[in-house]
């Protein structure tokens, strides 16, 4: 991808250089079934998903999107995995004779054992050495307020690749013709699986790429069109905050509630990627996406 700058429109664009990369990412992905994978075979697929989330009423908002999908996902195969580290250590599975195929409330049981204690600190001071022992748990990320429009790759608009009409949306919206939210608009006809226009204040994963480019471009450009995964994206930039270190005297009444929360915070992680690692739980994004997007279940 190359920086094309309009400085008088203050317009930051980035595009594919090479033709067989960008032929490469604009390959359609194939329709599959299958959404969450173990290294011993056991699979979850779309349609036990969409019935583990029926029978969820707190992750039915979640799984709208493509993205919010995919953490259920994860979901499921943290829960698969648990079972079967359960299985492993000999943990007792009470209840029905014929257990669900994901299991929460077992999954629970394991995860319990599993995690360690997180105690809260007792006093003031011990909260305080927490404080400067542990400064991630209290600095607060870089945040971007982005608006975005997206595309499966191989999508076509009005006869055209997504590119093609993106950057043809880039030059309408630094001429003012048309707004950003409009061209949104327009998006939202030909793709809606993922929330197309204005997301608000958004967290930058240091180790995301196209983050990263995000992150060194200024309030009131624009970043794309790139390929990122399975996906094109257009990004318009309206704000930043820098991160930073909270103060002492900003989190001293809830440090001893941080340090539980990040306790678990971390201990869910460490026990999520150990068991995904030992268990080989693999998330099929491409399988996701396709539930959202009409084209590629035709």
């Amino acid at each position: 991808m190359i920086e094309h700058m309009f400085a008088r429109l203050r317009i930051s664009v980035h595009v594919c250089l090479w033709a067989l990369a960008c032929t490469a990412a604009l390959a359609a992905p194939p329709v599959k079934d299958v959404i969450v994978t173990l290294a011993d075979g056991e699979t979850v697929t779309q349609a036990e998903i969409k019935a583990y989330v029926g029978q969820r009423l707190d992750l039915r908002p979640m799984a709208t999107s493509a993205s919010g999908m995919e953490t259920v996902a994860r979901e499921v195969g943290m829960a698969l995995a648990l079972t079967q580290e359960g299985k492993a250590r000999g943990v007792e599975r009470k209840g029905d004779a014929t257990p669900p195929k994901i299991d929460d409330v077992y999954a629970l049981a394991v995860y319990k054992q599993l995690a360690p204690p997180c105690d809260e600190p007792k006093d003031e001071a011990a909260a305080r050495r927490f404080y400067d022992q542990t400064p991630a748990a209290f600095t607060v990320p870089p945040q971007v307020r982005l608006s975005r429009i997206m595309f499966p790759k191989g999508t076509e608009i009005d006869g055209q690749p997504a590119v093609g009409w993106m950057l043809e949306k880039v030059q309408a919206v630094g001429a003012h013709k048309i707004t950003f939210e409009q061209a949104a608009k327009e998006a939202e006809k030909a793709y809606n699986g993922d929330p197309q226009g204005d997301l608000g204040w958004v967290t930058m994963p240091p180790e995301n790429e196209l983050m990263q480019a995000i992150a060194a471009s200024s309030p009131g450009d624009m970043v794309g069109p790139a390929p990122e995964g399975n996906f094109i994206y257009l990004f318009k930039i309206h704000d930043k905050h820098a991160g930073r270190l909270l103060t002492w005297d900003e989190v001293k009444t809830g440090a001893a509630k941080r340090a539980v929360q990040y306790c678990r915070e971390q201990s869910s992680k460490k026990i999520g990627d150990d068991l995904f690692k030992k268990y080989g739980v693999q998330i099929d994004k491409d399988a996701i996406r396709a539930m959202f997007d009409p084209a590629a279940n035709k």
